[in-house]
């Protein structure tokens, strides 16, 4: 995983579109013939530090990782939990007023219960259920109290239902 992007058409030799190119930072790399990694979710906190949730699908693991000193790294990364199966269907995370981490988020099981954790208490909480109801797409944010806030949505044709929740 690496945080990139590109801007196309854009020389390196304008010093006005320098602006607009990308730095590439790896994350951590899946191994040579992996799977590969799925579904990052991107915040920059106040002070300029990156935060990524993600998961690493050969081994099923939801990871989080931090730049320790500004985006471009370097990065540590840990293991946050293990998935039945190696897809999810999204994560978002959000960041409190003190920069611990909350994630929510949709193993690719038939479920689709969406799952929420957080770093706030300094390890990371077992995942627990935030709903039973079919939820497999999200969005989280972290009001200034501390109050964790979902959008829910189904994006199916037989379930175009979009929920909120507050936790």
């Amino acid at each position: 995983i690496a945080v990139k992007g590109a801007a196309e058409g854009i020389s390196n030799e304008s010093s006005a579109a320098a602006q607009y190119l990308w730095r590439v930072t790896t994350i951590e790399s899946p191994p040579p013939g992996g799977l590969g990694i799925q579904n990052p979710s991107l915040k920059i906190d106040p002070t300029g530090k990156a935060h990524v949730a993600y998961l690493r699908k050969d081994d099923r693991v939801l990871r989080y990782a931090t730049a320790t000193l500004t985006p471009q790294g370097p990065w540590i990364a840990e293991s946050v939990a293990t998935l039945s199966l190696s897809s999810l269907n999204g994560n978002s995370l959000a960041l409190d007023s003190t920069n611990k981490a909350h994630i929510g988020f949709v193993p690719g099981d038939a479920s689709s219960n969406l799952m929420y954790t957080t770093n706030a208490g300094g390890t990371w909480l077992t995942p627990i259920r935030a709903t039973t109801e079919y939820c497999p797409s999200s969005s989280l944010a972290m009001a200034p109290d501390g109050t964790a806030h979902f959008g829910c949505g189904a994006n199916s044709i037989t379930d175009a239902t979009k929920r909120y929740l507050k936790h």
